[in-house]
Parts: structure tokens; C-alpha cells; sequence
């Protein structure tokens, strides 16, 4: 097979989350081949205004791949959002809806607190008999009840499945032509748009809902991807709070398999000078900034205003 066939990455965006995607751009420019990269799409989870900063302030940061960039609203990915939804799930919606949007055969989803730390090849994302990179984790206290509703809406005991899914943190993976059977599934069993019927369903995420309807399709997940070490690593507040949680981090960071690095807005206040300076010498070291003090610059500036 060849692997060197590009793949779409999406995004979606607030505005408190943009000094974050800056880092992604940046991080996109320097280690992400043109080659791999068939679309970058940049959802605007916001008002009008969020999508004319991204275009002005965000696009030029891309380099050489600013050209293969595409600024969306989410009106435009999910007409009819409903305005009383909550701002994480839309979000989760926009992350499939936009399948139509999408011109390769799979996507990766990204968050904005994702930024590459590594040069990365096809390699990195499929697997040399074509299937897709993933990893496993237990939903075991840890997104268990969404878990299992997501499961049960299919008719299906997630007790089989459990301990063994893909993630649902980001970067995650998706088969465009699968995406667009569930919600093509959901809008003849339930006649609502996906962003209708989520928006009645709690108790799901829409990455879990996602592996429930492979399962529901008959696919074996060893068919679909290939498993192995993780390929994140993502400070969340947790991480943070606790010294032990966040050495345990940053040396996952410095892992071969691990081409992505997170921070969660909600961990930003919560940092220690300690933990910032660790952050910033892993963005200098791997090139994201010229030196410690444009990474500080950086931090200070834009990721804590």
C-alpha cells in the first residue's frame, strides 16, 4: 500500500483557546511534511470574530502549509446548532459533523491544546498495512457511565469493550466514511440531525458513541486500527496539582512513540515557575522556539493573559 496519501486534520476553536492553537500552527510548520497534510481545518466554535482572527492572525503561522488551511464557522459545519447547547458539546459535535467538509478517507481530530513536539511521517499515522495508529485505555472509572450509555444506545454490552477502546483525548483518528454513517444512522432512527439528538443525550461523548457504532456495524477495531504505544501526552490540571502525576508526564513526553504534546487550559493557572520552566526547555529542545526566552515570551503572553 502507499502511505504516503495526505490525511485531513480538524481543529475546532474558542477564542481563550487561541494563543494555544498559535503553538499548534507553529508546531504544524515545523515538523508536519506538506506531503502528509491534505487540508487543515479550523473550526470556529465562536462568534464571527473568532473566525477573522484565526484568518488574520492564525493562518500566517502555518509556513508553507498556511496555503492548505480552511477557516470554518460552526454554523457552517452544523446548521441549526442549537443556541442553548453547552460550549464542550458542541464542540463534540463539530468534530463529527464536519466529515462532509473532509476529503480524505480519515481524519485526525485535533484539540487546540495539541501541538506536535516531533517530525512526523506517514509512519506516525498509518501503520504499513494501512490501518490507522491508535492505543488502548480502560473507561474503568474514567468516562465509564458515558461508556456504557454510548454503548447501550446501540443495543450493546460495553462490558466486553470496556478496559480495551481507543482514547478519547485527542489526537484521535476517524474514518470519514464511518462518521458519516452514524449520523446518517441517528437521522433515520431518531428523524434529528446528529446535533439535535446529541444535544438530548447526556450520557455520551461523541468519540465513544463513534467505537459504539463500529462494534454496532460489525467491525472488528484490530481492522480498523493498529494498536500500540500512545502518541500524547497532556497536561491536564490533575497533572499538575499533583508533582508526582506531572514527572510521570513530562517523562511520557520524552517517550519515542509520543509526537504530541497537551496542555488543558484548565492546568495553565495551576502551574508552578517549576513546571513552566519544564515546558518550556521540552519546547525549546525540540525546536518549537528559538530559545527559552522566546518559549517564556510565549507563555507569558499568550497563554496567560
Amino acid at each position: 500500500m502507499t502511505l504516503s496519501r495526505p490525511i485531513d486534520f480538524v481543529t475546532v476553536i474558542y477564542e481563550p483557546e487561541i494563543g494555544m492553537l498559535e503553538l499548534q500552527a507553529r508546531s504544524f510548520a515545523t515538523f508536519v511534511p506538506q506531503e502528509l497534510v491534505g487540508q487543515i481545518i479550523l473550526i470556529g466554535n465562536d462568534t464571527q470574530k473568532l473566525c477573522d482572527h484565526l484568518k488574520s492572525r492564525i493562518v500566517p503561522c502555518y509556513g508553507d502549509l498556511a496555503k492548505k488551511v480552511i477557516v470554518h464557522p460552526k454554523e457552517r459545519i452544523a446548521p441549526g446548532m442549537p443556541s442553548w447547547g453547552h460550549g464542550w458539546k458542541t464542540q463534540q459535535v463539530l468534530k463529527l459533523c464536519v466529515c462532509d467538509f473532509v476529503n480524505t478517507a480519515s481524519y485526525i481530530v485535533l484539540d487546540a491544546k495539541n501541538h506536535f513536539i516531533r517530525p512526523i511521517s506517514p509512519l506516525d499515522i498509518f501503520a504499513e498495512n494501512g490501518h490507522l495508529r491508535s492505543w488502548k485505555l480502560s473507561y474503568i472509572d474514567n468516562f465509564e457511565n458515558l461508556c456504557r450509555s454510548s454503548f447501550e444506545y446501540f443495543g450493546i454490552d460495553a462490558e466486553a469493550y470496556i478496559t480495551r477502546l481507543p482514547p478519547s483525548i485527542t489526537p484521535v483518528p476517524l474514518i470519514k466514511e464511518y462518521v458519516r454513517g452514524l449520523l446518517n444512522y441517528i437521522l433515520e432512527k431518531e428523524r434529528l440531525l446528529f446535533q439535535y439528538f446529541f444535544f438530548k443525550h447526556d450520557a455520551m461523548t461523541e468519540f465513544l458513541i463513534y467505537y459504539a457504532y463500529l462494534i454496532y456495524r460489525g467491525k472488528s477495531l484490530d481492522d480498523i486500527f493498529e494498536f500500540g504505544e500512545p502518541v500524547a501526552a497532556t497536561l491536564f490540571k490533575d497533572k499538575v496539582v499533583d508533582f508526582g502525576n506531572f514527572d510521570s508526564l513530562m517523562w511520557q513526553a520524552e517517550q519515542p512513540s509520543r509526537y504530541i504534546f497537551g496542555i488543558h487550559n484548565s492546568a495553565l493557572p495551576f502551574m508552578s515557575e517549576h513546571q513552566r520552566k519544564r515546558v518550556i526547555d521540552l519546547w525549546a529542545a525540540r525546536g518549537l522556539f528559538p530559545n527559552r526566552s522566546a518559549g517564556e515570551a510565549f507563555f507569558s503572553n499568550q497563554l496567560l493573559k
